[in-house]
């Protein structure tokens, strides 16, 4: 019997698994973040993985030159980033130990503003670049680029922490 339920709990995590693409969550290997599984239809082999840049610059319609400019643009970002980051990480440290401490609100609030001043900074770089590679595209795209946006935001998230804080935190 317990064979049986051991069986059935291999079997619909292996299921789970394949319908989240078989990859798992977290950070890929891919450049710039993440990376997803595009597929190649049953063909038996094996499928191309796309990083979170390529589905970003691919969702812009960006050519080849416009590509290798906004790499550059993010790498970038990145070092302007990566102190932010870092700060921002550290609020959240002095946050979480004040909270477990279980002091006063009154206490709490200039962690809580440092916290939200740092995440404020970062985006403010994010938009920043944001704005550049839309820049980049053709003026009659530029209006559609808006959605976009928040692919650059979780190619950010992952490029620090390890953890997008635009995943659930």
């Amino acid at each position: 019997m317990i064979a049986k339920v051991v069986c059935t709990a291999m079997v619909a995590a292996a299921l789970a698994s394949a319908q989240m693409g078989g990859g798992g969550g977290g950070r890929g290997g891919g450049e710039m973040g993440g990376e997803r599984n595009s597929g190649m239809g049953g063909s038996g082999m094996s499928p191309r993985r796309e990083s979170r840049f390529d589905i970003f610059a691919d969702k812009l319609k960006l050519n080849k030159d416009q590509k290798a400019e906004a790499q550059s643009l993010i790498s970038e970002a990145y070092k302007e980033a990566e102190p932010l980051q870092q700060a921002l990480l550290q609020a959240r440290k002095s946050l979480a130990g004040s909270l477990i401490a279980g002091q006063s609100a009154d206490q709490i609030a200039p962690l809580t503003g440092k916290y939200a001043e740092a995440e404020a900074q970062l985006a403010a770089v994010e938009a920043r670049t944001f704005a550049k590679i839309v820049a980049l595209m053709k003026p009659k795209d530029q209006p559609k680029a808006g959605p976009s946006f928040e692919l650059l935001a979780e190619i950010f998230g992952q490029s620090a922490g390890g953890r997008s804080r635009r995943e659930g935190n």
